[in-house]
């Protein structure tokens, strides 16, 4: 047994943790106990992470009992993100199949009451869990957590080992709401039907949180965009600044997205159905969202050559561009046009390389 690294701190500082990295939680448990889907693959270590965590959450009562401030009731964290997307999607979890993908963080929403717990159950797991299910937070998490006074918080967590280096991943959790280019906001329903939703924000929202995903970049960029494979992320909408291009959704978000669509609307025979419905009732109030949300859909409809290109089939193809038009009308058009942004600036921007 021995120690590796985590993390330094500029000042010297260094968290550490021992091997081996163990594990006391029995994944035929977590599975059974969540009733988890068996098209679930749990021999993916980050989706393993994420579903012991919130067997964790729920169990935390009596698997904490006799430490300060342990919670005195379940706990039911929400997965967005890629995690969300493999607990619904059958299809992201298939080997060969172009919608799944590897995944690096795991992102929970939690309600308003539970987010300060909901820290300290991590910042424990390990205790019980194992060293497998380490959580830990930096001076700069502590700042990052303290600046945004409960309303969004960031711990690390570990992943693994690999050539003697620790594999260390960010976990964001969100306080019942998720300001991003837009904001989707959950309400008390959505963590009474954890369960149904497999753990997840809901197949709605989570379509939400995927097709926000909107900027704006000089159209004297676009040799440079289309040289780096990112020119299907080009949204058709004219009416824009002449000399701006408006972007969409990167690769992973795109093809999260269209697992879902493609796993979730049509002929659904078990687990949570994307409603087209209920995406347009919780649009119908925030035009600028549905005009987002109609773009990014649209784009999916206008890449099918794109798409083929990463591997989808005719057949998926054929599938989800149904499934995307059935979304699409149920959407109405929005009433007015705009030529800057309509979207919340006030966020991190990926770099498009």
């Amino acid at each position: 047994m021995g120690s590796i690294v985590l993390y330094r701190e500029r000042d010297g500082r260094v968290y550490t943790i021992d091997e081996p990295l163990d594990s006391n939680i029995d994944l035929n448990t977590v599975r059974l106990e969540l009733g988890l889907p068996e098209y679930v693959d749990l021999n993916q270590r980050t989706v393993r992470r994420a579903a012991a965590t919130i067997w964790f959450s729920i169990n935390s009562p009596k698997l904490l009992a006799g430490l300060k401030n342990q919670p005195k009731e379940a706990l039911y964290p929400l997965l967005i993100g890629g995690a969300a997307i493999k607990m619904l999607c059958e299809s992201a979890n298939q080997e060969g199949n172009p919608f799944n993908r590897s995944i690096g963080d795991i992102d929970f929403v939690v309600s308003k009451k539970d987010g300060s717990k909901f820290i300290q159950v991590l910042l424990n797991m390990s205790s019980i869990a194992g060293r497998a299910y380490h959580y830990f937070v930096t001076e700069g998490d502590r700042m990052f957590n303290a600046l945004r006074a409960g309303t969004r918080y960031r711990v690390r967590a570990v992943e693994g080992v690999a050539e003697g280096e620790a594999v260390v991943k960010t976990t964001d959790v969100f306080v019942e709401k998720m300001e991003l280019r837009h904001t989707v906001k959950l309400e008390d329903e959505d963590f009474m039907q954890a369960k149904a939703n497999i753990y997840t924000v809901g197949a709605e929202k989570l379509l939400l949180t995927k097709a926000q995903v909107i900027t704006e970049l000089d159209k004297k960029s676009l040799p440079e965009l289309e040289a780096a494979g990112q020119g299907f992320r080009i949204l058709n909408y004219p009416y824009y600044k002449e000399n701006k291009l408006v972007i969409g959704m990167e690769q992973k978000d795109m093809m999260d997205l269209c697992a879902l669509i493609h796993d979730r609307v049509l002929d659904v025979k078990s687990g949570p159905r994307l409603d087209p419905q209920r995406v347009s009732d919780l649009l119908k109030k925030d035009q600028k969202f549905l005009l987002t949300v109609r773009l990014n859909l649209q784009n999916i409809l206008d890449r099918s050559d794109w798409l083929k290109s990463k591997g989808l089939s005719e057949h998926q193809i054929a599938r989800l561009n149904e499934a995307t038009k059935s979304i699409l009308s149920a959407l109405p058009n929005p009433d007015k046009k705009w030529d800057k942004p309509w979207w919340n600036t006030d966020v991190e921007t990926p770099v498009i390389t």
